[in-house]
């Protein structure tokens, strides 16, 4: 009423009020200004139960709130999903190149072409070369001897 005095007209606005027996509620209330000669002389007041609303309203947000959660989780999950795919199909990608390498030596000097398609998917799975060793297995002996 106070808005309504200062500014001399009607004034909306919402309250939450809690009733005496404990029950919380909301109003949507107009106070407005009845003139008599230009002057105030009384006010009147209307107001409306808006509780089940501003419940709707609640949920709404609440329900809204656990979407965008939802929506956050499962992108997560996603792309987590697509980057472990690219990375089987760089593994793919590379055991077929060297299987492919493998398959077409036809003499010893090829080893170097399976080396390179090796060296290279190592690369492309993110392991250095460096870290990696080629054994040779002597199978002629009992037991068979490895050499570095």
């Amino acid at each position: 009423m106070e808005q309504a005095l200062q500014i001399r007209d009607s004034v909306a606005f919402e309250i939450e009020v809690l009733a005496p027996w404990g029950d919380e509620g909301w109003f949507e209330c107009w106070v407005g200004p009845i003139k008599r000669d230009g002057r105030i002389a009384e006010f009147t007041l209307i107001a409306q139960n808006i509780t089940a609303r501003k419940q709707a309203e609640q949920l709404l947000l609440q329900s809204h709130e656990q979407l965008e959660h939802q929506v956050t989780e499962r992108t997560a999950d996603l792309e987590k999903e697509i980057d472990e795919r690219k990375r089987r199909e760089t593994q793919l990608q590379v055991l077929q190149d060297i299987r492919g390498e493998m398959w077409n030596m036809r003499r010893k000097e090829d080893i170097e072409k399976v080396l390179t398609a090796l060296k290279k998917g190592l690369e492309d799975l993110g392991v250095t070369f460096t870290e990696c060793g080629i054994n040779h297995v002597d199978n002629t002996q009992i037991p068979p001897i490895i050499r570095s």
